[in-house]
């Protein structure tokens, strides 16, 4: 059937509501607009003849919350108010009402609608479908004490419908918003051994999943909870892309790495061909991909359409190609992203942190060319720092650009130094290692390099710190010193793709001092 010959079916079978509600369906794609506003004066009128119907109710609400102007979805509103009133045993429309005045209705209008759906809900008791849509319309427009006695009446309710699925979900994405640290550590106590219970349900295990990638470390035993969702997903044999994108994030933030690989090597087998699961791989665990396959996943994800929230995986990506030496087509990214968060950011302002991290990445690409460009990556981080000035790693890389420059502009190379170790957010020793190196190979203050290395190691032991401090032993002729430094470097665990690359980098300047003290290899 065509639009035109639905139009005149209908008008001749006004009891049906089965085609009239597709019929609205197909209008949203489909329609042109005279055609649309047709359909809504039409349905309207058919409404005021059928007041018994639900169906074509809910579907013209969807179909004004598109089309409709402000006037009519204000009727609609009213008109809604007054059927409820009239139907109160009704829940498909009171479910569809409250998402429609999520987007379309007044502050008291919500107000209301909290009151007279919490008495509802007292009196219709077993309603798991009007629930579940109260708890996501109060998490927006909820009063703080309104969204306490929620969480105090669900967590009850759920005690007595243990086979419930869709308000468990809900109430585990209000919790994670508005409960407190006891309501969640609860919420996982439970929700733990109702999984236990309940081994098939994946709806409820992946929005758990989504809740304990929300909380801080000292919620419950989180290492833990990723060891026993692990040990149930190896028993399956296929879990879902949603399943997958609620728990690699968790493994990423709560888990040890040396359970990451395991975990990525399983997700490839389920999801080899998935573009989400390659890029959510690539976001989180790049570091720990060994280099044939990190350089498979930053091609797909660099030539992949990524939507905004997606595009700072896109620059990592070109970061990778950048450290490997491919600076042309790590240029190309950078230029393509930048220009299209130029022309979003306006309308998202969170691309301007995109366009920073662009500038940044960029700025240390012209510091690794040969020859380098100092000057342009002065310009480039000279935006970032004038809107955030502590921004610890854009100081570093302006020292080293000022040190490139040489020895006239080691001055400010020194402070911005200073200004990186002080707005170092990182502390893994990285930045004060390289302010030791400024001193000792453009300087040549040993004992402030010294100190510097002594605070990278503070921070976190890293081999490249532990490999300048076992040096400059040597040259003090403090041989035992030396070796204890270097024994503490090489004892590091490699579990990251980068620290093996620092490994080889390193390999001469380690085999002279295995030599110098006497280390066996």
């Amino acid at each position: 059937m065509t639009i035109s010959t639905t139009q005149t079916w209908l008008k001749n079978h006004p009891e049906d509501n089965f085609v009239r509600t597709q019929y609205l369906a197909f209008l949203s794609r489909w329609g042109t607009a005279e055609q649309r506003r047709t359909a809504i004066a039409t349905t309207q009128t058919w409404l005021e003849s059928h007041p018994e119907d639900t169906n074509v109710r809910g579907q013209y609400l969807a179909f004004l919350s598109q089309f409709g102007t402000i006037e009519q979805k204000r009727t609609a509103i009213a008109t809604t108010q007054t059927w409820l009133q009239q139907h109160l045993e009704d829940t498909s429309v009171r479910t569809k009402f409250l998402a429609f005045l999520t987007e379309f209705g007044t502050p008291e209008q919500k107000r209301t609608a909290i009151a007279t759906t919490q008495t509802w809900l007292q009196q219709h008791p077993e309603d798991n479908f009007v629930r579940e849509q109260y708890l996501a319309f109060l998490s927006q427009w909820g009063t703080a004490e309104q969204r306490q006695a929620a969480i105090a009446t669900t967590q009850t309710w759920l005690q007595k419908h243990l086979e419930d699925t869709n308000v468990r979900e809900q109430y585990l994405a209000f919790l994670s918003r508005w409960g407190t640290v006891e309501e969640k550590q609860a919420a996982i106590a439970t929700t733990q051994t109702w999984l236990q219970q309940h081994p098939e349900d994946t709806n409820v295990r992946t929005q758990f999943l989504a809740f304990i990638g929300k909380q801080r470390t000292d919620i419950g035993n989180i290492a833990d909870l990723i060891i026993e969702q692990w040990q149930w997903l190896s028993e399956q044999r296929q879990a879902s892309q949603n399943f997958w994108s609620a728990f690699l994030p968790v493994v990423y933030h709560h888990a040890s790495p040396k359970v990451y690989f395991p975990i990525i090597k399983l997700a490839f087998q389920q999801h080899s061909e998935d573009a989400v699961i390659q890029n959510l791989i690539f976001g989180y665990f790049r570091d720990y991909l060994d280099q044939v396959t990190c350089y498979a996943l930053a091609t797909n994800v660099s030539q992949s359409r990524l939507p905004p929230d997606k595009w700072h995986t896109q620059i990592c990506a070109a970061n990778f190609f950048r450290d490997q030496g491919e600076f042309d087509k790590a240029e190309k990214i950078y230029r393509r992203t930048f220009g299209a968060a130029r022309a979003q950011v306006t309308q998202m302002p969170a691309l301007a942190k995109v366009i920073d991290f662009i500038n940044v990445s960029y700025a240390q690409l012209l510091l690794l060319t040969d020859p380098p460009c100092p000057d342009a990556a002065i310009r480039k981080l000279n935006w970032v720092l004038k809107k955030n000035s502590k921004h610890g790693y854009a100081h570093l890389l302006m020292a080293q650009a000022f040190q490139i420059k040489g020895e006239s502009c080691f001055r400010w190379a020194k402070a911005h130094f200073e200004k990186a170790v002080k707005f170092d957010n990182w502390l893994n020793g990285f930045i004060y290692c390289q302010f030791g190196c400024f001193y000792r190979y453009a300087i040549g203050d040993i004992s402030a390099a010294r100190d510097c290395f002594e605070n990278s190691i503070a921070q976190q032991v890293n081999l490249p710190a532990c490999v300048e401090l076992a040096e400059l032993d040597i040259e003090d002729g403090n041989l035992e010193q030396a070796k204890l430094r270097l024994e503490q470097g090489l004892a590091l665990p490699l579990l990251k793709r980068s620290e093996q690359e620092v490994l080889d980098k390193l390999s001469e300047r380690i085999a002279l001092l295995r030599q110098q003290t006497g280390t066996m290899v």
